[in-house]
């Protein structure tokens, strides 16, 4: 790149100004980012909350508000209301849950995201085993045992 060069910051809109017939310009629309544009919103909530009953069968909502540090009462409206969570957090959801809540939300899995499910499951049992073998290894196999 050559000195003094300007580089675009990423998503920067590189769409001309339209105008009409007059040159007058016209206000162009931005889609709401907050929102989840395009998908049916009560199918998103019902998925989230179904999801998220699953995986905290009690106590849900606070479970579900410590993990992804939210408020409490927004995870209340997701479950109770019928809400679908905004952008911020489906991100927050898909950090902690990973593959498991993207397929919940998809009401499926394409086979690529069933690999990734299936390699992130198989990582969480191997971290267990470590940790269950670290722990109770000793007690088991004796103290000069792994």
């Amino acid at each position: 790149m050559a000195a003094g060069s300007v580089i675009a910051p990423p998503f920067a809109s590189t769409a001309s100004p339209m105008h009409t017939a007059s040159e007058k310009r016209v206000r162009q629309s931005r889609p709401n980012i907050g929102q989840l544009s395009g998908i049916d919103h009560e199918i998103i909530a019902a998925r989230v909350a179904a999801f998220l009953k699953h995986r905290h069968p009690h106590n849900t909502a606070k479970y579900v508000a410590r993990e992804i540090d939210v408020p409490r009462d927004t995870v209340a409206k997701w479950i109770e209301r019928g809400s679908a969570p905004n952008a911020e957090g489906i991100l927050k959801l898909i950090a902690v849950y990973k593959t498991d809540l993207l397929i919940a939300l998809l009401g499926g899995a394409e086979q690529w995201l069933a690999v990734a499910a299936w390699h992130e499951r198989r990582a969480r049992f191997e971290a267990e085993q470590a940790a269950f073998l670290a722990e109770m290894g000793p007690l088991l196999f004796g103290e000069d045992q792994p």
